[in-house]
């Protein structure tokens, strides 16, 4: 534990705000994270979770903890998708609290005697959480868990811009799309609309003796018709 709370807070909150800044992917920024909050809290172990697409809390980074442990422990989360405003649950001994209840061998395995679940929230919803882990039971008091919240602002900001940008780059391609379908759509409408024409020229060529031929002629006509329907469909969409 670190023996001066705060001591690396700011150059922690600095170096966090740098290598998200440099990141190019979600991957480095949540690394970071976790880098940050070894060094600005002290504590020896550290990781940060978010919501995948399914609601469920997932690993994204951490220090210290096996494949076992994390396995184990998987889409665990005290809080919903939806939970509004949540605290933080800090629990000294994870023996005896009941957030960690049913899960008391999982940690005894992994030598986790106290552990700390932070929410990590923005725009008014839930993105995710940390979690700080103790050896033993521990005192969280002690730990500088202001760092910690100053972290989790930080990410938040970030993951906000990164899902801002994602929905703003899936709009432009929607965009294209749709003007790539609009012209084809439109293509093929004066293609249809010149069978149509053509097919009613043929149609007065043909002798009114021959009504197979006349049938077929009017399949095609009323089949390119339909055709002509969905594609002034689509253009109108």
């Amino acid at each position: 534990m670190n023996g001066q709370p705060g001591a690396n807070r700011l150059p922690a909150v600095l170096r966090l705000c740098h290598d998200l800044a440099h990141a190019t992917t979600l991957a480095q920024m949540f690394t970071s994270v976790v880098d940050a909050l070894v060094v600005g809290t002290g504590v020896r172990r550290a990781s940060v979770l978010t919501f995948d697409d399914a609601g469920i809390m997932r690993f994204r980074a951490w220090q210290g903890l096996s494949e076992e442990y994390r396995r184990a422990v998987d889409g665990h989360s005290p809080w919903t998708i939806d939970s509004v405003n949540p605290e933080a649950i800090l629990v000294d001994d994870v023996r005896t609290h009941q957030a960690t209840s049913g899960l008391v061998d999982v940690f005894a395995r992994e030598r986790i005697g106290a552990l700390a679940f932070l929410p990590l929230s923005g725009d008014g919803r839930l993105l995710g959480k940390f979690m700080l882990y103790h050896d033993e039971p521990a005192d969280w008091r002690e730990v500088d868990l202001d760092f910690a919240r100053a972290a989790a602002d930080v990410l938040a900001a970030f993951l906000l811009r990164e899902h801002a940008l994602e929905h703003l780059e899936h709009a432009r391609r929607m965009e294209s799309l749709g003007l790539l379908a609009g012209g084809i759509a439109h293509d093929f409408n004066n293609l249809l609309t010149s069978i149509i024409g053509n097919t009613s020229l043929v149609r007065l060529r043909v002798p009114a003796a021959e009504p197979p031929l006349r049938r077929q002629l009017d399949s095609i006509e009323l089949a390119a018709e339909r055709a002509s329907d969905l594609c002034k469909q689509l253009l109108a969409y």
